[in-house]
């Protein structure tokens, strides 16, 4: 028998048990989609912290967030609260990262013609090309803190720019476009310079940030943890902000919760502290607690499909008896009957499989919606390690549910077979 034969054979014979069919195929791809998460899930939780330090120059425990309750400061009051947090003696570095700004300065919008259709927050659509750009803006503090890399031009620690002057660092992608050193200025209607944005180097591809609200979040379940500066346009200006990423130098926590406290007690202000570490264990712990609850379901589901796809099986050699033994008494082997009921099991099991890695990849786009660029490294474990481990599932359970059926079979000869006869 040509194998093309059994094979639609085996579809007809699917499809002859009508709803019998379609109930094993959407219990198969339930147990496949909650199995897909759970790989996500795990392979999310191995890496987290291997993707935070990828996105860091320092090492992750030394690291921190502060939030400066700024509402009841005026601007130099603010102002002087961000100095004496710089004169921490175990601060080592300070500094602000701003995502996902869309800047509409005339002088910069042409980098947008790179950028377009890799913009993360722009809608995608006409009218924003050439009309504005998306950006991080950086303190100088935070790029000793971020795993920032140059393959051609100064970090901001080297250069003394003025004030009103913004140092422009971007992705290698645009070393065609512009050069080191190039002035764009920002202008008002009479020519009085706004913003001086000077362009004062280029990424290496190798340059990664850490993602946004991975330093003082909790909330997402998946987080990438850190984004590439692959498109990236990085304004660094010569202030502060209310809010910054700060690295120890013995990994002090304490003394800086202590002098912060201070600070904020003397200004009637509220200034909260994070600990990457803290935040990194409570997002891994809230992982493992989701998994574990997702592990019970999915073997519940694995199990309802394993004994309806058996059942199913089971059901059709008994109906389909006198068949087999009539393609045995003409020629047919064992060999083929074999083969049908093996591919007839790979039609439960491999569709669903195939259905619920675009589920899978889907829920992940969805959890992930809004965060970029920052969602590829999370997809990367979608294509390392959910698909192939699904894929192994699919083998075994197909294996499983094939067995059973075909031991009965190899069990009966054609004579015993022909007379309806399969238990015993």
């Amino acid at each position: 028998m040509r194998n093309s034969r059994r094979i639609k054979i085996a579809f007809d014979m699917c499809v002859q048990e009508g709803v019998k069919s379609l109930l094993g195929i959407v219990v198969v791809f339930a147990a496949f989609v909650m199995f897909g998460c759970i790989f996500m899930l795990l392979g999310h939780n191995m890496s987290y912290t291997d993707r935070i330090e990828t996105g860091l120059k320092v090492p992750y425990e030394k690291v921190g967030y502060i939030n400066i309750d700024s509402m009841k400061l005026d601007y130099e009051e603010e102002k002087e609260v961000i100095s004496l947090i710089q004169e921490c003696d175990e601060i080592e570095s300070l500094g602000h990262v701003s995502y996902g700004i869309q800047n509409t300065s005339r002088c910069i919008s042409f980098l947008g013609e790179i950028q377009y259709g890799h913009q993360t927050v722009i809608p995608d659509n006409e009218y924003n090309v050439g009309e504005m750009v998306e950006t991080y803006i950086m303190s100088a503090g935070a790029w000793d803190i971020m795993n920032l890399r140059l393959q051609e031009g100064a970090e901001p620690s080297q250069l003394e720019p003025d004030d009103n002057t913004i140092l422009l660092y971007l992705s290698e992608r645009y070393s065609g476009l512009v050069s080191v050193g190039e002035h764009y200025y920002d202008t008002y209607e009479d020519g009085t310079i706004i913003y001086d944005y000077v362009v004062a180097g280029f990424f290496s591809p190798d340059s990664y940030i850490l993602a946004n609200g991975t330093a003082n979040s909790t909330n997402n379940l998946i987080d990438a943890g850190c984004c590439s500066m692959d498109y990236a346009v990085v304004e660094v200006p010569g202030f502060l902000f209310n809010t910054a990423y700060f690295s120890t130098k013995d990994g002090g926590f304490s003394e800086v919760k202590e002098y912060l406290g201070s600070i904020a007690q003397n200004y009637g202000i509220d200034i909260d502290m994070y600990e990457l570490s803290s935040v990194l264990k409570f997002h891994n712990d809230n992982t493992a607690a989701v998994t574990k609850y997702l592990i019970e379901i999915a073997v519940l589901f694995t199990a309802a499909a394993v004994l309806l796809l058996i059942g199913i099986q089971i059901g059709r050699v008994i109906s389909h008896a006198k068949e087999y033994g009539i393609w045995l008494t003409n020629g047919a082997l064992f060999h083929d009957i074999a083969l049908v009921t093996i591919y007839q099991n790979i039609i439960y099991v491999i569709l669903p499989m195939i259905l619920s890695c675009f589920a899978v990849r889907k829920i992940t786009d969805m959890i992930l919606l809004g965060n970029g660029q920052t969602a590829g490294p999370v997809i990367s474990i979608f294509w390392e390690m959910n698909v192939p481990l699904l894929t192994v599932l699919a083998v075994i359970l197909t294996a499983v549910t094939a067995g059973i059926p075909i031991i009965l079979l190899y069990r009966k000869n054609a004579a015993e077979l022909l007379k309806g006869e399969t238990a015993g």
